[in-house]
């Protein structure tokens, strides 16, 4: 007997995919434009430019930047030190994520990927599975 997933073809599992994915990106920045919208606080800034990567750590969330410009990682990590910054707003440029951050200056740093966890180090999770995978 064949498994159910040999029935689905490529092209129902490319769809299947691309369909996840989207949602789940658009679950994820109704959650970075809910905490922009309430002037989230970021309390601390860590990061290695040399690795391209930057953490936001917020009140209960940690905000992981990666494909960061080590420029702009060296920056954000020198704003931080200054001041105390809020996440300001974000959105999608193309595949790209961009994120504002500031206090008397604002900060827009682009980022190829982003992942937003919960202060214990799990990834957020949508309260019920994207609409492309349910029964």
């Amino acid at each position: 007997m064949a498994r159910p997933q040999a029935l689905l073809s490529r092209r129902t599992w490319r769809r299947l995919e691309r369909n996840s994915v989207r949602d789940h990106e658009q679950y994820l920045l109704a959650r970075l434009r809910h905490l922009a919208g309430h002037r989230q606080a970021v309390e601390s800034v860590r990061g290695s430019p040399a690795r391209r990567s930057v953490s936001l750590l917020m009140a209960g969330y940690r905000l992981v930047l990666g494909g960061v410009a080590p420029a702009t990682a060296r920056e954000l990590i020198l704003m931080a030190e200054r001041g105390d910054l809020q996440l300001i707003s974000c959105g999608r440029y193309g595949r790209f994520w961009w994120i504002a951050v500031g206090n008397d200056e604002r900060q827009v740093t682009l980022a190829s990927h982003v992942q937003l966890l919960d202060d214990g180090g799990r990834p957020e999770r949508a309260p019920n599975p994207p609409a492309t995978l349910r029964a």
